[in-house]
């Protein structure tokens, strides 16, 4: 569920839809608020950046350059 729920992040989906959708409050133990799930995408999210900024230029650029497409 981690990774649908990062896609539909991606997606643009509310956080609060994502977490009401993905998990069951009453039976998931990585179930949270909204505000707490979207923390959690977006740490999620910026791992893998950091990661591939720091492997090299030509990607560090492509990477950069796409965030600031879709801030």
């Amino acid at each position: 569920m981690v990774f649908t729920a990062l896609g539909a992040y991606v997606q643009r989906i509310a956080p609060a839809a994502i977490e009401r959708t993905c998990w069951d409050p009453d039976g998931d133990l990585h179930a949270a608020p909204p505000a707490a799930m979207e923390r959690h995408l977006t740490k999620m999210l910026d791992t893998p950046v950091q990661v591939a900024l720091a492997q090299g230029v030509v990607l560090a650029d492509h990477l950069r350059a796409s965030i600031r497409q879709h801030e």
